[in-house]
């Protein structure tokens, strides 16, 4: 490597986030091979045929594919993959390692300082995408299996344990690719659906309700969920939308569980004006 690399290298490791880690990469690659423009497409987003000037480059690592670099130079960069290849492999063993920081460890679903950091980026606008796609809305659910403590009590909690990870499975298989899942703590989950509106995330929580109750449950057969959602409004603030989404779901709780709701539609019946729990819930 000439200094050139060896300097971008050394402050790539430093970094601590994704989205710095992305940035070096993109300005090593343009500096590398004086390209015209370098950005980073997730995996999430649809990748269309490379163009003339325009060149891709996968970042993976162990058959996890976390996107891929978009190279656009007035010149053939194809030739210099000797250079490019290199900051790739490196980016790719950096997310690697932070992916497996962001994990919960039982589900392998996205934890909660990964949810942190996410609402951070969308409610910052610092978040990585493709620029050419426009997320226009966003619904967070908060989603509780109901009476899960007394599961673990009755039934002990390698069986609990077992519910999480099957119940988890269930999720993946009824939210898309783009949508992200995060086990909150204990029983909670926090899904974050993509491009879409109340309306959008009603049917597929729906469903998602359906999954769960047709599913046979280790010990216990059958279980059910409580779910609030709101649409993530970022004029009212992180906190802001939480406490929504929590409200439907303390909602939900007081009229028997085993249902879900939106903030919307309590807020039109009148019933969404006041926080469920006294000052809302603070989570950062």
């Amino acid at each position: 490597m000439n200094e050139l690399e060896v300097e971008h290298c050394v402050q790539l490791t430093a970094n601590e986030t994704a989205t710095s880690l992305i940035n070096e990469c993109c300005h090593l690659i343009s500096a590398l091979v004086q390209a015209t423009s370098v950005t980073f497409m997730p995996a999430d987003d649809a990748v269309s045929a490379e163009q003339p000037g325009v060149t891709t480059f996968d970042v993976a690592k162990e058959n996890i594919v976390f996107g891929r670099m978009i190279v656009e130079a007035p010149h053939d960069v194809s030739t210099r993959k000797s250079q490019i290849y290199p900051v790739t492999a490196l980016l790719a063993n950096q997310l690697t390692l932070l992916n497996r920081c962001a994990r919960d460890l039982l589900t392998g679903l996205y934890n909660r300082q990964a949810l942190d950091d996410r609402l951070k980026e969308i409610f910052t606008h610092t978040e990585q995408h493709d620029k050419r796609r426009v997320i226009h809305q966003r619904v967070l659910a908060v989603i509780d299996i109901d009476h899960f403590k007394k599961i673990n009590d009755t039934f002990g909690h390698l069986y609990g344990d077992e519910i999480l990870v099957l119940f988890s499975g269930l999720l993946k298989e009824t939210f898309r690719a783009e949508d992200w899942l995060f086990r909150y703590g204990g029983d909670e989950f926090v899904i974050i659906m993509n491009d879409t509106s109340v309306s959008d995330a009603k049917a597929v929580i729906e469903r998602l309700q359906q999954r769960v109750s047709g599913f046979k449950f280790p010990a216990v057969e059958k279980v059910t969920l409580s779910i609030g959602y709101t649409l993530i409004d970022q004029k009212a603030g992180i906190g802001e939308v939480f406490d929504r989404a929590d409200h439907a779901l303390y909602w939900i709780k007081k009229q028997g569980r085993n249902g879900a709701c939106s903030y919307e539609a309590l807020a039109e019946q009148g019933d969404g004006k006041q926080s469920a729990y006294d000052g809302g819930v603070e989570l950062f």
